[in-house]
Parts: structure tokens; sequence; C-alpha cells
């Protein structure tokens, strides 16, 4: 059977519905009843926590009593057996009559001397009847420690109580025990049994033995312990944590904590029944929604299905009348196609002609370029050697300078020695002069004076002739001065014009070079252009033949039609049933431009 459109949009919108409300109740309920759960054991643990704490710190504040008692100097007074010491029992038992009725909290209070027997308490009655030397908590207390009993049952209540007994000390030395029973029974009837979990959870405490000790149900308590169930015994094995167990027919989940200190636990139970109720309640919620969803979406869906059938029958009509305007819009299209073909191809052909001008014009700019860049490059060393020929010549320069200086100074200095000759020829003439005068007594020093005196004619005829070479050297020095200077203006121009044609060589290298950018960016735009004009001729061919494909689709588009009536009645039209079920043919037949010339690179 074959489904019209509305059916085919009813029947995955409706599957949908219900897969995502089922789904989302699923998902709800599981997370709902996660939740629960986690925030069920959140606040069991938290009782237990609390409860623990509040035990520990009762315990603890009426040891830190006890023990508070047990120093006072009238209490070890009381120990004594003299008429001080009756004195001092009479004001102990006043004292631990009034704490207990104060404080509430103790069963009874009792000191004893070191044999065990009663010497005061708050029940006259026991005074000089018990003895507690067999107890271990006295023995514990005897030998100096404060001591915490295990849970016992009190003789005259009947209830459980736990016995704190400290050591009176006189010095380092017992003389005594103070100890007081705390009323077990009374702790839990006020805090562990107000404890509520949901409608009918509870808390119960039990000590290290696993006995019950604080219970709702008091007929359980010092008479029930956790070793009786197999529940009990993992329970307290593991000392701390959650489980899930079952109590006379009924499934439970219980947080359980233990004390470090007293190691006594607390238990917190809530039936499993209770926990679920609300989670139960959420899912059957969901369901019904999800009904109504259904129901509701059902008839959305049917609305909106008829709402789109109606349109898509217009639709078709309109679709058909336009398949044949858009077969002859087609022909138009390939005949205009065609023309636009064959202008591009003759276009992109000049631009490849183009562009291979700009490929050869782009060859000889970069050629000039390069001989550019090596004129440049030469210059620059010309350039660099011209400098380097001034600069020694400038060296040079000076030098000569400083050579005629000093031969200046040198001749200065040949004249002294002259001068000096000079005047010791003159000494030694007169030397002589007065050497003849003495006679044979002057023989010797005439003698000498004729010595002294070839001498300075011999140092006056070397300084004659050193001056006259040195005056030599110093006219040729001048004029080797006067010829560095010429050729050192001389390099000096020539530097001067290297650099002229150093900097002309460099803007003709730069000109060049940009010459050279600018028609490379010129043969890129053409290659561009010649992109574009082979896309747009590309794109005509394809346009060409496009709209010969156009024309057979508006066939093709006429069976669609006739199929989409169908598709929304449900069943063939008797028009289809005539035709062939196969489209007709489409033309492949497509423009062919010859692109031969145009993809030639």
């Amino acid at each position: 059977m074959k489904w019209n459109l509305r059916n085919r949009i009813l029947a995955p919108a409706l599957t949908l519905i219900a897969f995502t409300t089922i789904s989302i109740a699923a998902v709800s309920f599981l997370m709902s009843r996660k939740a629960m759960n986690a925030a069920l054991d959140t606040q069991l643990e938290n009782i237990c926590a609390t409860s623990v704490t509040r035990i520990e710190t009762w315990v603890e504040a009426q040891r830190l009593n006890v023990v508070h008692w047990a120093s006072q100097a009238h209490v070890l007074l009381a120990l004594e057996d003299s008429p001080e010491g009756q004195v001092a029992r009479t004001a102990v038992n006043t004292e631990l009559t009034r704490a207990e009725k104060t404080y509430g909290a103790f069963a009874n209070l009792q000191l004893v001397d070191l044999k065990g027997d009663t010497l005061s308490s708050s029940n006259p009655e026991s005074i000089g009847k018990l003895n507690v030397a067999d107890r271990q908590y006295f023995k514990d207390a005897a030998a100096g420690k404060v001591a915490i009993s295990q849970v016992l049952v009190s003789k005259s209540t009947g209830k459980p109580i736990v016995v704190l007994a400290a050591p009176v000390m006189d010095g380092q030395k017992v003389r005594g025990v103070l100890f007081a029973s705390l009323d077990l029974h009374l702790f839990g009837s006020a805090i562990v049994s107000k404890i509520k979990v949901l409608e009918t959870g509870y808390a119960y405490i039990v000590d290290e033995n696993g006995v019950f000790i604080a219970h709702p149900n008091e007929t359980k308590i010092m008479t029930t312990k956790l070793a009786d169930f197999e529940w009990g015994r993992n329970m307290q094995k593991m000392g701390d944590g959650v489980m899930v167990y079952t109590f006379e027919g009924v499934e439970k989940m219980a947080r359980f904590h233990t004390s470090d200190t007293l190691h006594w636990g607390v238990v917190a139970a809530v039936p499993m029944s209770e926990i679920m109720a609300t989670t139960n309640r959420m899912g059957k919620v969901n369901l019904g929604l999800g009904i109504g969803f259904l129901i509701v979406g059902f008839g959305a869906m049917w609305f909106t299905a008829r709402s789109i059938t109606r349109p898509i029958m217009v639709a078709a009509e309109q679709l058909s009348s336009g398949a044949k305007e858009t077969s002859a819009a087609a022909n138009q299209v390939s005949i205009a196609s065609q023309q636009l073909a064959e202008g591009a191809t003759e276009q992109a052909a000049s631009l490849e002609e183009t562009s291979a001008s700009l490929e050869e014009m782009s060859g000889v700019t970069n050629r000039n370029a390069e001989s550019a860049g090596k004129a440049n490059e030469l210059a620059r060393q010309a350039r660099k050697a011209a400098d380097t020929g001034a600069d020694d010549m400038q060296g040079m320069t000076t030098a000569m300078q400083d050579i005629k200086t000093s031969s200046d100074d040198i001749a200065k200095i040949i004249k002294t020695i002259d001068e000096i000759a000079f005047q010791t020829n003159i000494l030694a003439l007169n030397a002589a002069v007065e050497a003849a005068r003495a006679g044979e007594a002057g023989a010797g020093f005439a003698v000498v004076a004729e010595e002294v005196r070839a001498l300075a004619q011999r140092a006056a005829q070397a300084a004659r002739e050193t001056a006259g070479k040195i005056e030599g050297a110093i006219t040729k020095t001048a004029q080797g001065v006067e010829i560095s200077t010429k050729v050192s203006l001389s390099l000096t121009e020539i530097v001067e014009k290297v650099r002229q044609v150093d900097e002309l060589v460099a803007e003709v290298s730069t000109a060049s070079h940009e010459q050279s950018q600018g028609v490379k960016q010129i043969a890129v735009a053409v290659n561009q252009m010649d992109q574009v004009v082979q896309s747009n001729a590309a794109g005509a061919e394809e346009s060409a033949s496009a709209s010969e494909e156009l024309t057979a689709q508006s066939m093709t588009l006429q069976h669609i039609v006739e199929e989409l009536h169908s598709l929304i009645n449900g069943q063939k039209s008797s028009a289809i049933e005539t035709q062939d079920d196969t489209p007709p043919a489409r033309s492949t037949k497509a423009f062919s431009v010859p692109r031969a010339k145009v993809l030639a690179r």
C-alpha cells in the first residue's frame, strides 16, 4: 500500500514524539532516583556524624566533671578515717546528691577507697554496702588513669549506663576513686529517638560490641546486637560506610559511622520503599504528560500535514507551467552563451600574445637592471679605491711636512755646532799664544792647544759639509711637499668625480629595478586578466551546455510534477500510468569552442 504525503509526515513525527517522551521520562526517572539517593545518603551521613560528635562531646563533658570533682580538697579529706574525714564525707554526700539532680545525666555518683568500699554516694543506701573492687573501671582508676567502662546494665534501673571513674590523687599517690554512672537511656530518649528520616526512617546507637544501647524500639536495647544478623556482622567489619540490607522483610538503606574515641557506632536507616516513592510518583507524572503530549502532537501534526499538502498541490501546477517557460528561455540563453564563448576565446588569444610580449620586455628589463647593478657595484669599488688613495696621499703629504720640519731643526743644530767649532778654534789660538808667552813651561799646553785647534777646524769643516747636504735635502723636501700637495688636490678631484659617477649609476640601477618591478606587476595583471578571460570562456561554454541541459531538465520536471501529484494523493494518476516510467534522456551535447590557443602557454 502506497502512503500519501500526509501519512508520511504523520508517521515519523509521531514516532519521534513518542520516542522523545519515553526517553525524557526514563532519563528523568533515573536522574531523580540518583539525586534522591545522593541527597538521602548525605542526610544520613550528616545524622551519623552529628550524633557521634554529640555523644563524644557529652561523654567528654561528664568525664571532665568527674575529674574536676575528684580533684577537690574536701573529696581527698573524705578518704581519711578521722573526725575531719567524717565531716568531709557528709559534705561530699550532699554535693554528689545535688550534682545528680542538677545535671540529670548521672544515675549514681560514689566515692570509694582503695579497697573498693563506698564512703560517700548520691545514693545513701549504698554507703558501706557496695564494694566495686572487682570492677575493671575501679582497677584502672586505682592505677592512676581516668577510666570509661563498657556499657553496662544498671542493677537499679535496668537501663544502659557507662561508668566514668577518676582517681583521687594526693600528690603522686592514689588515695581513692570517684566514679559516676552515666544514664545512656536518658541520652537516647532525648536525642536518638527524636531523629526521623523521611516518614519511618530512624537512628540507633550500638556499643563497641555491637549491642544496641539506644533505639526507638526500647525492647531491643541491651537485648539485640549486630552480630545476630549477617548484615550486622558486615557492618561491624566495615566500621564506616553505607549498605542496603533486608530486615524483617523490609529492604533498607543504612549509613553508619563509628566513634574513634568511644568505639560506639551510630546507624541511620530508612526503608527503600520510601526512597523510591517520590521517584515513582515522578515517573507516573512523566508518563501521563508523555501520553498527553503524544495526543496533542498527533492533532498538531495532522493539521500541519493537511496545511502542507494543499500548498504543494498549487505549487505543482505552477511548476508545470513554469517548466515550459523555462525550456523556451533556456534556448535563448544557449544562443547568447555561444556568442559569448566565441568572443571570450578571441579575447583570450589576444591577451596570450600580450602576455608573451610583456614576458620578453620583462626579460630585457631584468637584464638591464642586472647590468646597472653590476656597474653600480664597480663604481662603488672605484669610489672606495679613490677614497683610499686620497687618504694615503694625505698621509704622505703630512709625512713630507714632518721631514721638512726635521731637516730645518737639523740645520739649526749644525749651525750651532759650527759656531761652537769657531769659538773652540779662537780659544785654541788664545791658548797657543799664552803657551808661547810661557816658554818652555807652556810647551806641553801648546801641543794640546794645537790638537784642540785641529779638532775644531775638522768639526767646522764637517759641519759645513753637513749643512750643505742638509740644505740640498731641505730644498728637495720642499719640492716633494709641493708635488704631493698637487697630487692630493688631483686625487681629491678624482674622488669627487667618482662619487658623482657612483651616485648617477646608483640612480640608474634604482630606476632599472623599479622599471623591472613595474613590468612584473603588469605581467601579473595581464596573466590574471588572461585567467579571467579563459574562465569566462569556459563559463560561457558551460552556460551553453547548461542551457541545453536546462531544456532537458524542463522535460524531466514535467514528469516529476506528475510524480508529485501521485505522492500527494497516494495513488498513480492515469496520465502517469500511460507514460514510460523512465524520465526523458538528458542532452549531453555542449557547444564546443576551440581552446588549444586559449590554453597554450
